[in-house]
């Protein structure tokens, strides 16, 4: 796996992966930009391993089995990924698998989406700031999310690259939304998006079951009969 966490625990992970889940290849074929018009170029640097060039920065259209067809991210700068070619060695990891004990950035990715996945294929700007918003949360270990600087830096888009950070900036607490990574190891990781299941209404604390309900009005019955009986014989 290709993450900026160090080799040791790209190990550890890698061999949590094999022994939890059982490894079934799919093939993966990205035809193209699920973006619309002209994709976005950006300069990526300052990165862990080092990296410093010019790369297209939006969503892949993609197709998982012949069928099979989404919008997907590259989650792994480290490589590359092959435009119109069938790759055979894709397996798909859930998100928690695939970050493990970096649980800051798997809430994040999904705190990101539920914020701005729903125009992220709206616009080249917006796609290119979704992008650029994903690497940031992956690849940046100074501890503050910052487009710009720190140990993930973006340049030569500023238009995509104030959206992101306005993104990064404003991250909702609750999460709405799931993904899960395809993973090769000769080609780039691949996230998709989803939304999560609604989530079922909580019982309000403190309301009596119906059950409790028919009970109370038994024994306020009881008592107010065992009164009225009371003051009648003292009355007599």
């Amino acid at each position: 796996m290709k993450y900026t966490f160090g080799n040791t625990l790209r190990t550890s992970l890698a061999l949590a992966l094999m022994a939890a889940l059982p490894a079934q290849a799919e093939p993966i074929l990205v035809t193209g930009w699920a973006s619309p018009g002209p994709t976005a170029v950006v300069r990526i640097s300052n990165t862990v391993p080092a990296i410093d060039s010019r790369v297209y920065a939006g969503a892949f259209a993609t197709i998982e089995s012949g069928s099979n067809t989404f919008a997907s991210w590259c989650i792994d700068i480290f490589q590359r990924t092959q435009i119109g070619a069938t790759v055979t060695n894709f397996s798909q990891v859930t998100g928690e698998a695939f970050f493990g004990t970096q649980t800051v950035r798997f809430d994040q990715l999904g705190q990101l989406a539920t914020l701005a996945y729903a125009d992220a294929l709206s616009s080249v700007t917006h796609a290119a700031a979704f992008q650029l918003a994903i690497w940031e949360i992956t690849n940046e270990t100074s501890g503050t999310l910052n487009v710009g600087g720190g140990s993930f830096r973006a340049s030569n888009a500023n238009d995509a690259m104030v959206l992101a950070q306005s993104w990064l900036d404003a991250l909702p607490d609750e999460s709405l939304y799931g993904f899960n990574v395809w993973t090769s190891g000769t080609h780039q990781d691949l996230v998709v998006f989803d939304m999560l299941p609604p989530r079922l209404p909580q019982p309000a604390q403190g309301v009596p079951e119906p059950g409790s309900l028919a009970l109370a009005a038994l024994g306020f019955g009881a008592l107010f009969a065992a009164r009225r009986r009371t003051r009648f014989s003292a009355a007599v």
